[in-house]
């Protein structure tokens, strides 16, 4: 059986102010007004469909509205979607800050932001009212911040490093013309296992490693650039 729904017994004013609405109404004023009139008069909203080319949901609504709120449904004007919301550079700023910042320095049990987590963490302090995820990836992107693989890597404790690395590539780029560079380099274990990650950065993401070594096995190379060639020697012990 059809739904049967009927707008509840007009008043005389609003009756009128119907009248005057259907004659000098907005558009959708005047589709509404035909409605509520037509609900008036003994018509099903199966047959005010028809009658105002309107959908059976949209009649229902707006007889319903009348009957609990009166004329003012009539003259409610639809904004239809939300407005996009915009950002501004402030705003980016913030979020390029903050995408850029690790985790757990702000508070987070985790140590890289994905998309997911770094939307609820600006939710949860109120940097932005609201934000879809889409937006968020499209805003990093423009200020060159990439989804990255965290790339293991071994941090020297060596103070001195920083010289050390510095003579080493001086010699690569400026060699002695009458001379010979002699170079030496210490592996460490083979068994390193490297531990991936991914996060949300515009460099390489690197993680420095702790590992305990199990076993291990000492190589010896040397090579010669000039033929080529290489020698590697394994052995248990360091000696």
């Amino acid at each position: 059986m059809a739904n049967v729904n009927y707008v509840r017994s007009l008043s005389q004013e609003e009756s009128i102010e119907l009248d005057r609405m259907i004659l000098n109404g907005k558009p959708y004023q005047r589709k509404r007004a035909k409605v509520i009139k037509f609900s008036n008069e003994g018509y099903t909203s199966t047959e005010i469909v028809q009658m105002v080319n309107m959908h059976a949901n949209n009649v229902r609504k707006w007889i319903n509205g009348f009957n609990k709120e009166g004329i003012s449904i009539i003259t409610h004007k639809n904004t239809g979607k939300r407005p996009r919301q915009t950002f501004t550079e402030e705003d980016a700023a913030k979020i390029e800050s903050i995408a850029l910042s690790k985790p757990r320095e702000l508070g987070r049990k985790f140590t890289n932001w994905s998309l997911s987590k770094l939307k609820q963490y600006l939710l949860d302090n109120g940097i932005v009212k609201g934000i879809s995820i889409e937006t968020l990836r499209r805003m990093l992107l423009s200020k060159g911040i990439a989804f990255q693989h965290t790339k293991a890597w071994l941090h020297s404790t060596d103070p001195d490093y920083q010289k050390k690395k510095e003579d080493i590539l001086s010699l690569y780029n400026n060699p002695p013309k009458d001379g010979i560079i002699l170079c030496f380099d210490e592996k460490g274990a083979i068994t390193v296992k490297e531990y991936q990650g991914s996060g949300w950065s515009k460099e390489q993401i690197k993680a420095r490693m702790h590992y305990r070594i199990k076993g291990k096995t000492e190589m010896f190379a040397t090579y010669n650039p000039i033929t080529k060639e290489a020698v590697v020697m394994f052995e248990e012990k360091k000696n």
